[in-house]
């Protein structure tokens, strides 16, 4: 029996001896820790303390994506209650905000749960003339004077919101008449407008609001979009035109896009070009000639072969690239990019087969900034347990380069513990690896924010 007492008590010394060690922790040694566990291991730990409720959500601000959110219908009530408050931002990484029903009065509740000020607003179907009497109340302010980039889809009555937005400066308007823009917006830079026409309102407020140096357009009539930028002789410094799947027909046009383009240029109107490409066929065109001044190019095909591989590789001022990856098996064409692109500074490639698909570019190009990998095909990921990539040894490879820039490589979570458990570290000398969930909000006209 006093054995057993004596166990007890010395169980009890040795756990409070524990606890005496890990307090005697500094803040940044804990927040290591922190980063070698998961997202759901991160929520459990939020629970267990004070201290630890308080660095979790510290370090859950520096690594995931935060201040995001994403408001559905008509906004009557946001149903934010769970079981464990504590995991609600951990659920979303974003986090998006999900519900039948959301109220623009629940902001300053939606404030708290995103933990960040909130900096990233996707509205679908509201009726902002509803709430104007709440725009007004002051920490609906607070937190609208925080937002630099608002996505809106089929709301009227928009001015409303957005001139509450003093920091506003990436606009997206989706089945929004451009009679709804009807002010001028000191911070705005970039438009992306999602409608099939470019009427005479659209010219107005571009030219009232000349700060905007970048448009980004989802219409599929390329023809229709140049001649219309050509006669408003509105002066950009980037244009992103979208090529869709209906541009199948024929190509008839092929000739005067490539003119209208370099006319474009010529006029001072645009300093760069950035294609999303949505059919292959269209670079694989043999009147197409990539011109110099394409920086940027988003190919998301389901044909992409060897070919498109072979006219990509010649276009070699790109500075972005980001493609669906459809090239599993043509290691080769990889290489052949890696070597052509000297000029890349960021590549993203969704559903990779295999993260060893990356070292060509670590190995070729110094001027390569940014990696984004990520993996949507849930039986491929499962090879992560197979990762020998070691943070050591693509710094070694960087520094073969000349005159070599830093590298942040951005990878899936199970991947990331993989490589950090391999290099022991996230970061080591010219190389870091991060959780893509913490990928940072972006102004680059063809680079995404957000997964839809």
């Amino acid at each position: 029996m006093s054995e057993s007492q004596n166990m007890s008590e010395e169980d009890r010394n040795t756990s409070e001896m524990s606890q005496t060690e890990f307090n005697a922790l500094n803040n940044d040694c804990i927040l290591h820790i922190l980063d070698w566990l998961s997202i759901k291991e991160l929520a459990t730990i939020k629970m267990t303390c004070k201290r630890l409720y308080l660095l979790a959500n510290e370090h859950f601000c520096r690594t995931y994506k935060n201040g995001c959110v994403h408001l559905e219908e008509m906004f009557k009530e946001l149903d934010i209650s769970v079981e464990n408050k504590y995991s609600t931002s951990f659920k979303y990484y974003m986090p998006k905000i999900h519900s039948a029903n959301a109220a623009i009065e629940t902001f300053n509740v939606i404030g708290q749960k995103t933990i960040q000020p909130i900096k990233y607003l996707r509205f679908f179907w509201a009726n902002f003339n509803q709430n104007n009497d709440v725009l007004q109340q002051k920490y609906v302010k607070d937190v609208l004077k925080n937002v630099e980039i608002v996505n809106i889809h089929d709301c009227s009555s928009i001015d409303c919101l957005l001139r509450n937005c003093t920091k506003l400066e990436y606009l997206v308007l989706s089945g929004v008449g451009s009679k709804e823009l009807l002010h001028t917006y000191p911070t705005l830079k970039q438009l992306q407008w999602g409608s099939a026409n470019f009427p005479v309102e659209l010219k107005e407020f571009l030219m009232r609001n000349r700060n905007i140096r970048a448009l980004s357009t989802s219409n599929d009539n390329t023809i229709k979009i140049t001649n219309w930028l050509l006669d408003t002789e509105i002066k950009l410094d980037d244009l992103v035109l979208k090529i869709s799947i209906t541009v199948k027909k024929g190509f008839k046009n092929m000739k005067q896009i490539i003119e209208s383009l370099h006319l474009l240029h010529k006029n001072q109107q645009i300093k760069a070009l950035h294609l999303k490409i949505m059919d292959s066929d269209f670079l694989l065109h043999p009147n197409w000639t990539e011109p110099e001044f394409l920086e940027s190019i988003h190919i998301d095909t389901v044909d992409c072969d060897r070919k498109l591989v072979d006219v990509v590789s010649r276009m070699v001022n790109l500075k972005f690239l980001f493609y669906y990856n459809r090239w599993d098996n043509i290691n080769q064409q990889i290489g052949l990019l890696a070597q052509k692109l000297t000029k890349l500074e960021e590549l993203h490639i969704v559903d990779i087969f295999s993260i060893d698909k990356i070292i060509p570019f670590v190995q070729n190009l110094p001027k390569l900034q940014i990696i984004y990998v990520k993996c949507f095909r849930s039986g491929y990921i499962n090879f992560a347990n197979e990762i020998n990539i070691t943070l050591q040894s693509l710094d070694k490879d960087r520094r073969k380069l000349k005159n070599p820039c830093k590298l942040t490589i951005y990878v899936n979570e199970n991947w990331y513990l993989q490589i950090k458990s391999n290099s022991m570290t996230n970061s080591y000398g010219l190389v870091e690896v991060k959780r893509t969930d913490s990928y940072p909000l972006s102004k680059h006209p063809i680079r995404p924010n957000f997964d839809d």
